[in-house]
């Protein structure tokens, strides 16, 4: 696993790691604020569903990045094997799955909380 992180360049995996924690505490605080009557926890789980869209943009950006600095290095080498061009395709899209994975959490939570919010309280049942 540290071998995929080092892999998806340490600047791409460490930002988006930064987002994934960032948007997971946002989870969190919405779990806890849905607890109260008002409904101060839709800021915090808005905010937390935007940087799960966030760190998927980043890591496509980050991919198409890493592309072009192998199709930069491909055109300098000039000729080379197929297998070095898929492993470099291999490569250049670990920051691009890794955003995607910060974006499946981070939407499953957000959906597990929304459907949480449906759900009425003991107090207002009776």
């Amino acid at each position: 696993m540290i071998d995929l992180f080092y892999a998806g360049g340490q600047m791409a995996m460490s930002l988006l790691t930064i987002v994934g924690v960032i948007s997971m505490v946002m989870l969190i605080i919405s779990t806890l604020q849905i607890t109260k009557s008002d409904e101060s926890y839709k800021k915090s789980l808005t905010w937390a569903r935007e940087l799960g869209l966030f760190a998927i943009i980043l890591g496509i950006f980050f991919q198409l990045t890493g592309l072009y600095q192998a199709f930069q290095a491909i055109e300098l080498a000039g000729n080379i094997s197929p297998a070095l061009l898929a492993g470099g395709l291999k490569v250049s899209s670990i920051p691009s799955l890794y955003g995607m994975l910060i974006f499946i959490v981070t939407w499953v939570g957000y959906f597990g909380i929304k459907w949480m919010s449906l759900k009425p309280s003991k107090a207002e049942k009776n």
